[in-house]
């Protein structure tokens, strides 16, 4: 008798791991934005523009949020690079490493990006 064709479970399993990776970054970015309004807004108060929370400059907020939400993906991928790739390096030294590649490496185009967006969704 002729065996039918079994079912390859791998492809199915691929497409699950993709389906993980997008929703785990959709929760970087969305729970980057919320921090991020969250800090705006403490901000805010804290600059002494809020008397009332109709004060609130929502513009500064979303545009905030919205850098938020596209920046909290990328450096969530190039941080975990960073753990994978200093893996070796125990304790202090993998502290160190890790902060001095993301001082180097991160924070100078992130520093860039955000002031010319910033000033890009201001007008």
């Amino acid at each position: 008798p002729r065996q039918e064709a079994q079912f390859d479970p791998r492809p199915r399993l691929l497409l699950d791991d993709r389906v993980a990776m997008h929703m785990q970054h959709a929760r970087t970015a969305v729970t980057a934005a919320g921090i991020g309004a969250c800090g705006d807004v403490l901000m805010q108060w804290r600059e002494g523009h809020l008397s009332a929370a109709s004060d609130v400059d929502t513009g500064r907020t979303a545009r905030l949020m919205s850098y938020r939400l596209v920046h909290a993906p990328v450096v969530d991928a190039c941080w975990r690079f960073f753990d994978a790739r200093f893996a070796g390096l125990r304790y202090g030294p993998g502290v160190v490493a890790r902060v001095l590649a993301d001082q180097l490496l991160l924070a100078p185009p992130s520093l860039i990006a955000f002031f010319l967006s910033q000033s890009y969704l201001e007008g």
